[in-house]
Formats: structure tokens, C-alpha cells, sequence
């Protein structure tokens, strides 16, 4: 599958799934999001990861907000920033 397939595809579903009234839901979608960094372009990192992103870091569950401060250095990574 090319990735502007799967970007089409997969996102849409992101966006919902990080919405959900389980925080169990959110947390399994944030390890989703952290691997799917690892395999899209910088560029498309930042145009499509880091919106998904700016939500989940006010998210209403401290879990969620936990497991984005630990995945931060990776995210960051895998996004291009030093």
C-alpha cells in the first residue's frame, strides 16, 4: 500500500479513534500514531501527525497525556526537530 493511500485510508479513522470516550481506546491509537511517524516522511509527519497530535496533549485522561510526554523524544525524532 502506497503511503498517500494509507494516509487516505488510515487517518480519517485516527481521527476518530483519538475522540473515543475510552482513554484505553486514545492510548492504543497514541501507539498507533507513534509508529506510523516512523514510516512517513518528515513532511508528512508534520502535516498530518503533529494535528492528531495537538488534541491528545490536552486530552482529559492523564494517562494519555503521560504516554505523549513519554513518546515526545521519539515523536520529535521521527518528525525531524532535534
Amino acid at each position: 500500500m502506497k503511503i498517500d493511500n494509507f494516509v487516505q485510508d488510515m487517518i480519517p479513522i485516527v481521527k476518530v479513534l483519538i475522540n473515543d470516550e475510552q482513554d484505553s481506546v486514545r492510548l492504543v491509537c497514541l501507539d498507533s500514531i507513534v509508529e506510523m511517524s516512523k514510516s512517513f516522511p518528515k513532511e508528512m509527519n508534520k502535516s498530518t501527525i503533529i494535528p492528531i497530535l495537538i488534541p491528545m496533549i490536552r486530552d482529559r485522561a492523564w494517562k494519555v497525556r503521560i504516554k505523549i510526554a513519554t513518546n515526545f523524544t521519539r515523536l520529535a525524532e521521527n518528525m525531524g526537530f532535534d
